[in-house]
């Protein structure tokens, strides 16, 4: 799989308040983008104090990493978090979420999942997991919401996944956010 991952921090920022995360345990790939409420050092230091819980179990299911992700952050000012795990044995892709985060793609099979609602560290209620098929080559980004939801890739689809996520940050992002975009390519070698 080419993986490949860009962020810049809001304008007039020297941090950033997202934050993004790739576990590799071969034939399982688990990634996960994190938007710390606002901007700035304590909006990342929610967005670190996810990635870090989610890194150290990462072993766990989708809906587990979510619950215990929302008690890790709930002495910070709350986060949105994307988490994707493919599994190349099986060429699927299981997909949770809560908050302003997105996955897209370019792919065989329609992948759309949806978020729930709410804040990490203000108390989950719900979590869904979204299980799709993945093809060979398929095509998806993870992204957090200081990026234009309706970015368009057609001038460089056919590029490196690093390229693709830098261009989306570098020409989609809205300034006054964080922008995080994860891109990934699927391949099963």
């Amino acid at each position: 799989m080419d993986i490949g991952t860009a962020q810049r921090p809001a304008d007039g920022e020297t941090v950033s308040g997202d934050a993004f995360l790739v576990v590799r345990a071969e034939p399982r790939v688990l990634l996960a983008v994190a938007d710390g409420l606002g901007h700035g050092p304590h909006a990342a230091h929610a967005a670190n104090t996810l990635t870090k819980y989610i890194q150290e179990h990462s072993t766990e299911s989708l809906e587990m990493l979510l619950r215990g992700a929302d008690r890790a952050v709930a002495s910070t000012r709350g986060a949105a978090v994307m988490l994707a795990r493919v599994d190349k044995e099986t060429s699927t892709i299981d997909v949770a979420g809560v908050g302003n985060v997105a996955l897209r793609s370019w792919s065989k099979e329609r992948i759309q999942p949806l978020p729930a609602r709410g804040v990490l560290g203000r108390g989950v209620r719900h979590v869904r997991i979204f299980r799709y098929n993945l093809a060979e080559g398929d095509l998806f980004a993870l992204y957090t919401d200081g990026i234009a939801g309706s970015f368009d890739i057609d001038s460089v689809r056919h590029q490196d996944a690093t390229t693709i996520a830098r261009s989306v940050v570098e020409s989609f992002r809205k300034p006054h956010d964080d922008a995080t975009c994860v891109v990934v390519r699927y391949a099963q070698r």
